[in-house]
């Protein structure tokens, strides 16, 4: 049964090429690549450092700032408390 499927299986030189032909498609496509010259960028002398979450800490800046902006008064606190908690019927100052 090795020759069940003869049209799906390749030979190998004609494997190989295709691999080539794959492997050359950007310098085909774009024209002669050159390696530039001097380390290459993400090897070993690239110096690592620990992420910083730079967003975040924009981000609780803002909250910050927006929290002590906030346009609450001495006069808008009495038109909203009631709407800020919940009693059940019969407890408190409404019973």
């Amino acid at each position: 049964m090795p020759n069940a499927r003869p049209c799906c299986r390749r030979s190998a030189p004609e494997q190989r090429r295709r691999q080539e032909a794959q492997h050359n498609l950007f310098a085909r496509t774009v024209g002669p690549v050159h390696l530039m010259p001097g380390p290459r960028p993400g090897g070993a002398e690239a110096a690592t450092r620990a992420p910083h979450p730079r967003q975040h800490e924009l981000d609780e800046q803002a909250a910050v700032r927006a929290s002590m902006t906030d346009e609450v008064t001495l006069e808008s606190l009495p038109l909203t408390d009631d709407g800020l908690s919940f009693r059940r019927p019969g407890i408190g100052p409404m019973c």
